[in-house]
């Protein structure tokens, strides 16, 4: 893999970065591993987790980050490793019928990021994300909270979620006016089919043009997730996710396996070179629950791909 610097920063990345979700609970620690070490094998060296991965399968929000530790305390590369976490979205009580929030209070992110840099053993973050925007309290708030949290050398970069346009541009404003350091990378939802139904009220953010271009202006990084929609493209039109489900998208769906012949690669390898086509600032969350998995998606960075 390819390395580029993320944002403006000089921290060399790769080319994409290993999500681990799902690591310590619906992956177990033997095949979490396997794929770690073969991600860097490969060249890879960004890794992203959370500290709410993954409650919503069975555990705390605490087995994603505490499996990472313990690899990297085995293989002993906490310094050649990447490492970004999200926090403001960890649930008081996993197992309460109405989930609640931590949150992004000043107190509750300087919380976070502390309870998080003990599940990973380490003593920094060098990228840490705002998960979900959040808006119980003021945006000055959160960036000061991270601001200070940089100084301190708990965090290396910043990084947000999640967001609106507007809302990250808000964010930008204050932390210029502030004399504080920019926001390095955006982590947003982002795949070759657009949904087609918006819900104001859900907190997964779709990346769009014009983020997009402030990003190159600005020369941030752009981390899309969900780009393989859960293997939909693999599996078939029947497992594409309910707000992608329109005649529009079907036609796309249905053309994406005559581009991959032509190319010579699986439908999943198309569409992972389609959305690194879209910017040079993007950088895809690859996930793997099996090697052959991990194995495609990295296959795919062998493809080129010219766009009509």
């Amino acid at each position: 893999m390819l390395k580029k610097s993320l944002g403006t920063s000089e921290t060399p990345v790769s080319e994409l970065c290993l999500g681990t979700m799902y690591f310590g609970t619906k992956m177990d620690t033997a095949r979490s591993f396997e794929i770690l070490d073969a991600f860097v094998d490969a060249g890879g060296n960004f890794i992203d987790t959370a500290n709410n991965y993954c409650y919503w399968n069975g555990g705390t929000g605490n087995e994603s980050e505490e499996l990472l530790a313990q690899w990297m305390s085995y293989r002993k590369n906490r310094n050649r490793i990447i490492l970004a976490s999200k926090i403001g979205a960890r649930p008081l009580n996993p197992r309460a019928s109405n989930i609640e929030f931590e949150k992004l209070s000043k107190e509750s992110i300087l919380n976070a990021v502390n309870d998080s840099l003990k599940r990973l053993n380490t003593e920094y973050l060098d990228v840490c994300y705002i998960h979900a925007d959040f808006k119980e309290f003021p945006l000055e708030e959160r960036l000061e909270a991270l601001e200070l949290l940089e100084k301190q050398g708990r965090i290396r970069l910043k990084g947000c979620s999640n967001i609106t346009t507007d809302r990250f541009l808000d964010s930008e404003t204050i932390n210029q006016k502030n004399d504080f350091s920019s926001f390095q990378a955006v982590q947003q939802k982002f795949s070759y089919l657009l949904p087609e139904i918006s819900d104001k009220s859900n907190t997964l953010k779709f990346l769009d043009k014009e983020l997009i271009s402030y990003a190159e202006q600005r020369n941030i990084s752009l981390l899309t997730y969900s780009v393989l929609l859960s293997g939909a493209y693999a599996k078939g039109w029947g497992e594409v996710p309910v707000e992608y489900l329109s005649s529009e998208n079907k036609v796309k769906f249905e053309k994406i396996k005559q581009n991959a012949l032509k190319l010579g690669c699986t439908p999943s390898q198309w569409v992972l070179r389609w959305v690194m086509k879209q910017s040079d600032k993007i950088i895809p969350l690859i996930a793997a629950s099996n090697m052959e998995q991990l194995l495609e998606n990295i296959g795919g960075l062998s493809f080129q791909l010219e766009l009509d």
